[in-house]
């Protein structure tokens, strides 16, 4: 099969509790896990190619600060926005998911309107979410007198271990195919129903 790099030559990633550093040449941009970006004074000038990988779960919006520093370094090869769930430019939500989604809508505008490379991960639902409470809002282990069941309970699901979507995500990273794309991950074999569940 297709072997992917998945780091560029002399790019590092640490990766600890709160935050994320990233480093190229002298390049060295620091992500708290709230999405405040603490780049070095020479990040703007040094970095030679990367790519940026955003994994933040909320405050979607601070993601602009990447946004802005990628575009400042002129160099990012290709940047993988916090994107990960549905496909959020066909999706018809309800709210309060209408409001959040449309934030992630919002940054994929941004990222495409400055010409940077990106690729949109869109991983469906992620199975520890869903498949240990049944989708039951609140619990965290199967309800055991009853389950509430929006809609008629035939819509198909995929469902994706959150590990997996991590192993497309890296593979992703780098690879000239994903290149502003977007990367569905639609397992048959993770296909239910909530009433097949």
């Amino acid at each position: 099969g297709d072997q992917v790099e998945l780091m560029k030559p002399g790019a590092t990633v640490i990766l600890h509790n709160a935050k994320v550093d990233m480093f190229r040449g002298s390049m060295r941009l620091s992500v708290d896990r709230w999405g405040h970006v603490e780049p070095t004074e020479d990040a703007k000038f040094e970095a030679k190619e990367d790519s940026n990988l955003s994994c933040f779960p909320y405050k979607l919006m601070d993601q602009f600060n990447i946004i802005k520093a990628i575009k400042e370094v002129g160099t990012i090869k290709s940047f993988l926005p916090s994107e990960f769930g549905n496909d959020f430019d066909r999706v018809h939500a309800v709210e309060p998911a209408n409001t959040a989604w449309g934030y992630k809508v919002k940054v994929r505008r941004a990222i495409e309107a400055e010409g940077i490379p990106y690729t949109y991960v869109c991983s469906n639902c992620f199975a520890t979410y869903f498949v240990p409470n049944l989708g039951q809002p609140g619990l965290t282990a199967l309800p055991r007198d009853t389950v509430s069941i929006l809609g008629d309970g035939n819509a198909k699901v995929v469902f994706v271990k959150e590990e997996d979507i991590g192993t497309f995500t890296i593979k992703a990273v780098g690879d000239p195919r994903t290149l502003n794309k977007k990367l569905y991950l639609r397992l048959p074999a993770n296909t239910y129903s909530f009433k097949d569940l």
